[in-house]
């Protein structure tokens, strides 16, 4: 995936989609960041260089940080809640009008740590219980430090999330991680548009459209493949004297080549597949080295 302060948990999006589809921009662009998207990161460094250093407090922190962040950068009203969870309006207007909430928001402290604790203590399973009860698709957990999107329990794989760096955003000049993060978390994408979509919902079926994709070529592929390392492994072996010729095998030898070729083929994709997490331990036990060798 492109964007370095982004973390795509347990493939809440596609990282295909993310990397080649939705970082392309719209049209001709080659980019995500505009002139809007640089307007809100600059308010965004602002809102959290006055935040910093102001207690870790969750309280203090939803009124010095997390309050502006939703109001003057994603553009929420953060409206009431009860044990840090919060319903998320277009405006107190919207709230006061009794309209539904667009999703909800868990207002946490400033380097709290969203995985601690057990049960219903837990941020996650206080979101998830009252997504439910309210039978809303998304939330979103708010820390100083982080901000991460999870679907209602059902909506998608057990635990996987969109998790954007904070603290990275802030620290280092990354306008197209910042451009992902508001274009991906801005109340307009949980508000229907003019033909009554939602923009997040539309993002994750196409989303879930290219994985499809992507797995039904990368399973041609494989197979493609691995005729053409049967066929050379064949012809190697013809080569050496070991086979006079194919026309020699027995169905038990073809398939011993077949499963040898798809063996060595499956090893190289989680191989590359491990480089790209940045996990190359990974590939040294594939391979059959122990780790740290």
């Amino acid at each position: 995936m492109i964007f370095r302060h982004l973390r795509n948990v347990r493939g809440f999006f596609s990282d295909y989609y993310l990397g080649s589809v939705f970082g392309r921009g719209s049209g001709r662009r080659r980019k995500l960041s505009d002139r809007e998207t640089q307007l809100a990161y600059s308010r965004f460094l602002r809102i959290r260089e006055r935040a910093e250093g102001h207690g870790t407090d969750a309280a203090v922190n939803r009124e010095r940080f997390v309050r502006p962040l939703l109001r003057d950068v994603l553009g929420f009203h953060l409206g009431s809640g009860e044990d840090r969870v919060h319903r998320l309006f277009l405006s107190a207007d919207a709230e006061n009008s009794g309209d539904a909430p667009l999703a909800l928001c868990y207002c946490g402290g400033w380097d709290e740590d969203l995985d601690a604790g057990r049960g219903a203590g837990q941020p996650v399973h206080r979101v998830e219980t009252t997504l439910a009860r309210l039978e809303l698709k998304h939330g979103i957990l708010v820390t100083g430090e982080r901000v991460r999107l999870m679907r209602a329990p059902g909506e998608g794989p057990r635990g996987a999330h969109l998790e954007v760096d904070l603290a990275g955003l802030a620290e280092d000049d990354d306008p197209e991680s910042f451009a992902a993060f508001h274009r991906l978390l801005s109340a307009s994408s949980f508000f229907p548009d003019a033909t009554g979509k939602i923009p997040i919902e539309e993002i994750e079926r196409e989303s879930r459209r290219h994985a499809e994709k992507v797995s039904d070529d990368l399973k041609q592929a494989v197979f493609t493949a691995a005729e053409s390392l049967v066929s050379g492994l064949i012809g190697d072996a013809t080569a050496r004297g070991r086979i006079e010729s194919a026309l020699a095998l027995s169905d038990k030898d073809l398939r011993v080549y077949r499963d040898t070729a798809l063996l060595a083929l499956y090893r190289i994709l989680f191989i590359l597949y491990a480089e790209a997490r940045g996990t190359p331990a990974l590939s040294r036990v594939i391979l059959g080295a122990r780790p740290g060798r």
